[in-house]
């Protein structure tokens, strides 16, 4: 099966704008609405993970175009 890949991940946590570089939770929070989170925010504001509660998106590599300039950068689904 191949793994879950993200269309568009997010370049700044919602909460404290840290870069998301390398890794990322998109959760419901404890304030109620969803959002795309570092791993410490998670922690601090983050329900889980699972169904209706959040995933955990973890880099995995960058697609360019022909020219070489960056196409996209590819997360996959960790967990949840």
């Amino acid at each position: 099966m191949k793994p879950k890949t993200h269309a568009n991940p997010p370049a700044h946590c919602d909460l404290c704008t840290a870069d998301l570089d390398t890794e990322f939770v998109d959760c419901k929070t404890v304030h109620g609405p969803w959002a795309n989170l570092c791993t410490k925010c998670f922690h601090s504001n983050g329900i889980g993970l699972g169904t209706g509660l959040g995933q955990h998106w973890v880099f995995s590599h960058i697609e360019f175009k022909q020219d070489g300039s960056v196409h996209q950068r590819v997360f996959t689904k960790k967990g949840g």
